[in-house]
């Protein structure tokens, strides 16, 4: 993990140096593989694989590599969603609930109070004359009166 690359042991000595952790003693582990994983260029984790009574295979650190590569590519594509889903329901400026997301909640809530013969306030509140900011005083400190 720490070099940033591929790493393939095929007889681990017990007396390593430096010594294994009693995890890794305790498991029987005679060889092992391991390949980094990187997300967006930089080094997340690594994905380990260890061998006991069996030789490490041929390929096998190949196929690791290929695997932690599709393993980063995974947690990047589900970090950019993540971040998309934010994006879309919510206000640049504001950070706030945009409009989509208000009335999907808004209509939860009404459901919700049919549902349990609830009575449901909504209070709404307009900025007076918030227009005549903008106008007179420009967009920018619209925004940071926002």
């Amino acid at each position: 993990y720490a070099t940033g690359h591929s790493a393939r042991v095929d007889a681990i000595a017990a007396q390593a140096d430096p010594p294994l952790p009693d995890e890794m003693r305790q498991t029987g582990v005679e060889g092992g593989i391991a390949a980094p994983i990187f997300v967006s260029g930089s080094l997340w984790g690594s994905l380990g694989v260890g061998f006991r009574g069996v030789p490490v295979p041929a390929r096998a650190e190949q196929r690791l590599t290929q695997f932690a590569e599709l393993v980063g590519l995974a947690i990047s594509n589900a970090a950019a969603w993540q971040r998309l889903s934010q994006e879309a329901s919510t206000d640049a400026l504001t950070g706030l609930a945009n409009r989509r997301v208000f009335q999907a909640r808004l209509d939860a809530e009404v459901e919700r109070a049919h549902r349990y013969g609830r009575s449901l306030s909504l209070a709404l509140l307009d900025v007076d004359r918030f227009k005549q900011v903008n106008d007179v005083h420009c967009h920018q400190v619209g925004d940071e009166v926002l």
